[in-house]
């Protein structure tokens, strides 16, 4: 991995509960591979925080893909022999 960056764009909670919470978040991401190019693109996250025993966990979650071809693409080797 020659980089992995995301940045949140935009913290949209839902406020359940004392102790739960929802979250939405676009994320833009931006990734290298050695030997395949830059990926630059956007993900949506989604989880469900709950406070137990006296910690905040993740109780369900969820990642959708804006375009989950190139996604794919820019995480899956070619034939790293070729040049």
């Amino acid at each position: 991995m020659e980089i992995l960056k995301n940045s949140i764009d935009n913290w949209n909670t839902t406020f359940i509960s004392e102790h739960t919470v929802a979250f939405t978040l676009p994320i833009h991401l931006k990734l290298k591979l050695v030997g395949i190019p830059e990926y630059n693109g956007q993900l949506v996250w989604s989880g469900i925080v709950q406070k137990r025993n006296g910690s905040w966990v993740i109780i369900q979650s969820h990642e959708s893909w804006l375009n989950c071809v190139e996604a794919a693409s820019a995480l899956t080797a070619t034939d790293l022999n070729e040049n």
